[in-house]
């Protein structure tokens, strides 16, 4: 990915500085609902990529969230839970996003105020959809 700042973004005509402050505003949102989702389940957001782009004069967000856009990290023993168990080779990716997948849908199916988790699933049971994950190829 390119490295963009503030001033190439305005040279280049890509956003004016008001689209930069409403994207910049946007990425913070996203930034704080995703953290504190992920931190609910014991999951610290170490960082994400998120990509805007211009549908006639509207500045929109285009770009997908996914395992593969962000790097996450167990907050009590800082294991990594992302494409970076691939990449480094540091184990089962598969089985490292149905994990990260299993938290989070554990949580949202909570009753609202209930904070007993639900019993975990039974190995390899995360969920009767399938979890479609194929890690990019090293470069």
């Amino acid at each position: 990915d390119p490295m963009l700042n503030d001033d190439l973004i305005v040279a280049l005509k890509l956003a004016t500085p008001a689209e930069l402050k409403q994207i910049k505003k946007t990425a913070l949102e996203i930034n704080r609902s995703l953290s504190a989702l992920l931190a609910k389940q014991g999951i610290l957001l170490v960082d994400f990529k998120i990509e805007f782009g211009r549908q006639g004069k509207a500045i929109r967000l285009g770009d997908e969230n996914s395992m593969d856009s962000m790097r996450l990290w167990d907050k009590k023993t800082r294991e990594t839970l992302d494409k970076d168990v691939y990449r480094f080779n540091k184990g089962d990716v598969m089985a490292t996003y149905n994990r990260v997948a299993g938290r989070i849908t554990n949580a949202a199916s909570r009753p609202a105020g209930t904070k007993k988790k639900p019993a975990a699933p039974k190995k390899g049971a995360v969920s009767k959809r399938p979890v479609v994950a194929k890690p990019k190829a090293k470069k």
